[in-house]
């Protein structure tokens, strides 16, 4: 919008120092263009920046000491369609989209941004959960139907816990209309101490090749693979449904668990993957 954000400075400038958050909501809109939605990530750590850059400059220009923090209050794909409604209908489905693996990469690509800005945003809500515009659905008279979409924000929320660790990557990058040259692997790693866990979230978004990733872990000690696990497939606008509930699901690929820092991975091509390590030392 016009105002942004311009909007955003001139409020906190009054009420900086009386509010703890502020919320951002992003959707992302496939429209067409691969690139563009799976570089959905890039637009959404740029709105993110701006956000906090508007707000730092606030704390400095009113000499604040204190931190804003951000609340991402509404984030996910939507596939925005007009919703027709008969007059005085009982219980409507509404936006209750069919997500595809497309999605979930995407999806698993904004988990990632999420994650890296985790020193800011405190707060991040998936909306919604069931049915409208959602990673899982319920069927009249019974059944639930888990989308490709629920399967990254399921493992983010089970692995993803801990501290973030800052990621050093050196990639190629892929061309997008909207945004420019973007790296083509976007990644996030968190340690879980409490239960000795490093976990590497990571999505690949070259549509041609396969990619091996040299892994570099120094700090934690000899570690060991526990597991692999893959999203990805020949059919990008494939969906699970009713007939095939795990058309789209993960699965594991195999590994080496042998121990130690430095380890050789191949991230399939246009794949979201999550590889979870043991820390021995």
């Amino acid at each position: 919008m016009a105002t942004f954000p311009e909007w955003d400075r001139i409020i906190l400038e009054t009420l900086y120092d009386y509010v703890d958050y502020i919320s951002l909501h992003r959707y992302c809109e496939y429209e067409g263009d691969i690139n563009n939605f799976l570089g959905s990530f890039f637009d959404l750590n740029n709105f993110i920046n701006t956000i906090k850059a508007t707000a730092d400059y606030v704390k400095a220009k009113n000499k604040s000491k204190k931190i804003m923090y951000l609340s991402l209050d509404e984030w996910n794909v939507w596939n925005i369609k007009d919703m027709k409604l008969k007059r005085w209908q009982k219980v409507p489905s509404i936006a209750e989209d069919s997500y595809t693996l497309l999605d979930a990469l995407v999806v698993g690509g904004m988990l990632c941004t999420i994650l890296n800005n985790a020193d800011r945003i405190k707060i991040a809500c998936l909306a919604q959960l069931v049915n409208a515009l959602s990673p899982i659905h319920t069927e009249k008279g019974g059944g639930v139907l888990k989308h490709s979409t629920f399967y990254p924000f399921m493992q983010v929320s089970n692995y993803g816990k801990g501290i973030v660790v800052k990621n050093l990557m050196s990639c190629d990058n892929f061309i997008t209309d909207k945004y420019g040259e973007i790296p083509v692997i976007h990644s996030s790693t968190t340690f879980d101490a409490e239960d000795n866990k490093l976990t590497f979230f990571s999505l690949n978004c070259d549509k041609e090749n396969d990619i091996e990733l040299k892994l570099h872990l120094d700090g934690f000690g000899p570690l060991k693979i526990i597991e692999h696990i893959v999203m990805c497939g020949s059919n990008l606008f494939a969906s699970n449904n009713s007939k095939e509930p795990d058309k789209i699901i993960p699965r594991l690929n195999p590994v080496k668990k042998s121990a130690g820092r430095e380890f050789d991975i191949i991230l399939p091509k246009l794949s979201w993957n999550v590889i979870r390590f043991e820390v021995k030392g």
